[in-house]
């Protein structure tokens, strides 16, 4: 009949070639990678909203953190895009809070669609999402220029487009887009960038409210 030679570990146990030491290691592997994803996922929902999946703020501030370092040391042009949904809290209160919860993600799909690989998107909280977007081509080129108003472009279509909900009604929100820029500023931060993409965001927001007023008493 077959042995196998026995061997004493440390503790004095007799142990066969397979036995206790290599288990305890083994185990002792399959734990750290437990704890590792583990780890990870709590990270993961530390950082991201939970009903779309985006970043959420304490995310975006990690994220802006890091970026706007790079953007210190290269030079590169930096953008940070705010967008609030328009026309939002009518469908909270004709459908009930779970149809907003869903055109919710829905918008967030469009966003993250839309976004370029290596953008950041998150939600900001309620119905203003953020898109904060590196290497821009510097400003004084064309390309660039009309590059960025393309994705703002692109995104206002894309979240004016109307959106089923599982009840079966349509549903059509719009956006006011607010665009702050840096590149290699040393005293940028992302309250600095917020701050100026919320003011032109209210002024976009004031402008087409005030189109809507002129054309409503233009046809009346």
């Amino acid at each position: 009949m077959p042995w196998h030679r026995a061997s004493t570990n440390l503790s004095g146990k007799r142990t066969g070639a397979n036995g206790d030491g290599r288990c305890a290691q083994k185990t002792g592997s399959l734990t750290g990678t437990k704890v590792a994803a583990r780890t990870e996922a709590l990270e993961q929902l530390a950082n991201s909203d939970v009903l779309t999946g985006l970043l959420n703020r304490h995310g975006l501030k990690r994220c802006a953190e890091s970026a706007l370092q790079r953007n210190r040391q290269h030079g590169n042009r930096l953008a940070l895009l705010m967008l609030d949904l328009d026309r939002f809290k009518p469908i909270n209160d004709s459908y009930g809070h779970e149809a907003g919860d869903f055109v919710l993600q829905k918008v967030a799909k469009r966003i993250v669609h839309l976004a370029r690989t290596g953008d950041h998107c998150a939600r900001f909280g309620g119905d203003e999402f953020i898109i904060l977007m590196e290497n821009i081509e510097p400003g004084d080129s064309l390309a660039a220029t009309d590059s960025l108003k393309t994705i703002v472009a692109r995104i206002d279509q894309a979240i004016r487009s109307p959106i089923k909900l599982p009840c079966g009604a349509r549903v059509s929100v719009s956006v006011s887009i607010g665009v702050s820029t840096c590149q290699g500023a040393e005293d940028a931060t992302l309250e600095s960038l917020l701050r100026e993409a919320d003011s032109h965001m209210y002024a976009v927001k004031s402008h087409q409210a005030a189109a809507c007023y002129r054309y409503g008493s233009a046809s009346s």
